[in-house]
């Protein structure tokens, strides 16, 4: 699969995603001041982070989406002084076009190569001294545990559109390949989804689809291993009752260009 081959699906707003309030305030909160800021945010969806960024202080806000039906809903949500949306990709996006700071919410594990791409796109459109705020799934908890032994020994399909499948060490190695970028922070947020009932829940919906349950009888495996995951959860929290920066189940970073 090619990231090409989602735009459909995207536009047609058939896939259900979970609410990412949390995941955007993550990604405004990453930065401390927002004021006098020029914005690009790619994969803008239906404009909410955009909409938070503006009304963070952002001098303007570009959101661009290679899905049409997303950016007809930002467009009927949001009429704001400076919020400008436009349905193209970033690989048309005029290279002449200088940005203070790039947002990308939940985009580069959608790409066909993340971090050629990432360093296509810091090199075009990121002015020097100005910051990446990115945000990925994040797998260093028990949810990735979960779903990556699930994906990886028994082959199922634990997403419709993750093409990879990114941990903090990758943005380590990024900057270490590319030297005129230095990460300044990590965070997390969506404890719940990465440890907690969200996680319950998630699972006891996901895993029967993903592993077939219906066609091969592995309902009762799966009901027993619910009844397993969800005794360890309650040890897991009493372990780790002061959350790890990085337990959460989405990860940001945010990057400084030299």
């Amino acid at each position: 699969m090619k990231n090409e081959d989602l735009k459909q699906t995207y536009s047609a707003g058939e896939l259900k995603f979970r609410p990412g309030f949390n995941e955007s305030q993550m990604l405004v909160d990453l930065l401390p001041n927002w004021q006098d800021r020029r914005v690009l945010e790619i994969g803008c969806g239906t404009g909410d982070l955009a909409a938070m960024m503006m009304m963070a202080g952002a001098r303007s806000v570009l959101g661009i989406d290679y899905a049409e039906g997303q950016i007809e809903k930002a467009k009927e949500k949001y009429s704001i002084d400076g919020l400008q949306f436009d349905c193209i990709g970033y690989k048309t996006l005029d290279e002449r076009f200088k940005f203070d700071t790039v947002v990308m919410q939940g985009v580069i594990e959608h790409l066909d190569d993340p971090w050629a791409e990432l360093v296509q796109i810091l090199k075009k459109h990121l002015v020097k001294g100005g910051h990446a705020c990115i945000s990925v799934p994040n797998w260093t908890n028990p949810r990735g545990l979960v779903y990556h032994a699930c994906r990886v020994l028994y082959g199922a399909k634990m997403s419709l559109t993750d093409l990879h499948w990114i941990l903090p060490n990758d943005f380590n190695k990024f900057v270490a390949n590319h030297t005129r970028y230095e990460i300044i922070t990590f965070a997390s947020t969506d404890y719940g989804l990465a440890t907690g009932k969200d996680m319950m829940d998630d699972f006891t919906d996901r895993l029967p689809k993903a592993l077939g349950a219906e066609q091969n009888g592995m309902q009762p495996h799966i009901d027993k291993f619910m009844e397993f995951l969800e005794d360890f959860m309650m040890n897991w929290q009493v372990v780790y009752a002061n959350t790890p920066q990085l337990a959460g189940a989405s990860l940001g970073a945010l990057i400084k260009k030299k």
